[in-house]
């Protein structure tokens, strides 16, 4: 059964308080551009399913179905809205594998069947509103909760190996590697019994990764991201569905509700505010719980053992201290590296299946499209060049419609963006000649 392991003191709400404003703080402010076609994809956890919540042993849905319905509430009720919210229940629930909660083949393949079915339903809708916007941009945004981080990772990966593909014409509507996720938030990523890489593809930017400090289960080790450029990696208060959100009396799982649903409106989300019923109050009593005394019904057969009864334990909870025991990780992930070829600098990763992708290296690329000017020098000074450039380009083009501006704007970066793929760095203009950009291009010459 689910029992107390304990309840915040003072000190300890305000070190969870802090660390839920530190979700948002890290937030990348307005990743998501208003007019871009967003589509959102949840992906739940084991035996987690809105639709059948009884399933799941809790009283409740968790964060991750609540966000899918702020966004589809907000999607639902502007008739302009570029947002398509779906929602995938986690592994175990109706219509998945059978096994796919317990046996390792099947945990894997599950993962991969939800995250294929994702994919095509992302391919869908946006080469339908492409069809309609035809100079649109298209990104996404993800969220999970325990094995679904598994299925977010191969999404992302096969964005990053396919681009968008028209289902219907088998048109290249947008190459590999240039389908993004501006924003994520992942709760509690466990991928036990999953085979394969689950790093996130380079062509993650701005996701949070969300660790249950208090989850001491030997079978609930969170997958290591740390030290992942796109990725920032959060320790919080809390065992594994305080995290994901689903207990009925759960003042953590809304503070983080809430951080969430902040992280996206930060980023640019059109979302919804926190369902009432969900908000943190006034007078909210903050508990850890603890699930290692639960006796599993269902055979387990991870690393080639069945095992029945109580989880095992590596370490417990302890009341009225800020300093935990240390929660034990899983796999480390296999990031992207650089590597040196005949062709010169490229970009090495290898995806769930075993398979390795060998692309142009586009951290430089990003950098110049989406850091500051002078954040953007400070990490590649090459960059100076292009850099440069884009500001004289923008300074020519001010006089311009907005609209007209853009698709010029566009235009520019994308040959630009080829040229940076391509180890090609333009030098920077002669400032003389362009007074309009001579300060702009000090003031960043100063900073970097």
């Amino acid at each position: 059964m689910t029992t107390v392991a304990g309840v915040l003191n003072e000190a300890q709400v305000m070190q969870a308080q802090q660390r839920a404003a530190a979700i948002v703080d890290a937030a990348q402010p307005r990743a998501i551009k208003k007019e871009q076609f967003v589509f959102f994809a949840a992906f739940d956890g084991t035996r987690n399913d809105m639709k059948d919540i009884p399933l799941s042993g809790n009283p409740q849905d968790t964060n991750v179905a609540e966000l899918y319905k702020q966004v589809d509430k907000q999607a639902q009720n502007n008739p302009e809205s570029n947002v398509v919210a779906r929602y995938y229940p986690g592994h175990g629930t109706q219509g998945s594998l059978p096994r796919s909660a317990w046996q390792p083949a099947q945990v894997t393949q599950e993962a991969i069947n939800t995250a294929q079915l994702a994919y095509e339903q992302f391919a869908d809708q946006a080469s339908k509103w492409l069809n309609k916007h035809p100079n649109g941009e298209v990104t996404t945004a993800i969220t999970s909760f325990s094995r679904g981080g598994a299925q977010a990772a191969i999404f992302s990966q096969l964005l990053y190996r396919d681009g968008l593909i028209d289902p219907d014409t088998k048109k290249v509507l947008i190459p590999p590697g240039k389908v993004g996720v501006s924003a994520g938030m992942i709760f509690d990523p466990v991928t036990t019994g999953v085979d394969g890489n689950m790093a996130f593809a380079p062509n993650v930017n701005n996701v949070m990764i969300l660790l249950a400090e208090s989850e001491y289960r030997g079978a609930f080790y969170a997958v290591n991201h740390e030290n992942r450029p796109g990725l920032t990696v959060q320790n919080v208060t809390g065992n594994h569905c305080n995290i994901g959100g689903g207990y009925g009396d759960d003042g953590l799982g809304n503070l983080y509700l809430a951080a969430a649903t902040k992280f996206f409106q930060k980023s640019g989300l059109d979302i919804a505010e926190v369902d009432p019923s969900r908000r943190v109050n006034a007078n909210q009593i903050y508990k850890v719980y603890d699930e290692s005394d639960q006796v599993r019904d269902d055979p387990l057969a991870f690393l080639g053992q069945r095992k029945s009864g109580k989880w095992s334990t590596t370490d417990f909870y302890q009341q009225d201290t800020l300093e935990q025991p240390v929660r034990h990780l899983d796999k480390v992930v296999i990031p992207p590296k650089a590597v040196e070829t005949e062709q010169g600098e490229k970009l090495e990763f290898k995806l769930y299946n075993g398979k390795t992708i060998l692309r142009e290296n586009y951290d430089k690329a990003r950098a110049y499209l989406e850091k500051q000017p002078s954040t953007a020098i400070e990490q590649y000074p090459e960059l100076l060049g292009a850099v440069s450039w884009r500001m004289k380009m923008l300074a020519e083009t001010a006089y311009m419609a907005p609209q007209t501006q853009q698709n010029t704007m566009r235009h520019f970066d994308m040959q630009m963006i080829n040229k940076i793929s391509a180890g090609e760095f333009p030098a920077p203009p002669e400032i003389n000649a362009y007074p309009v950009l001579a300060k702009t291009q000090e003031a960043v010459l100063e900073t970097s």
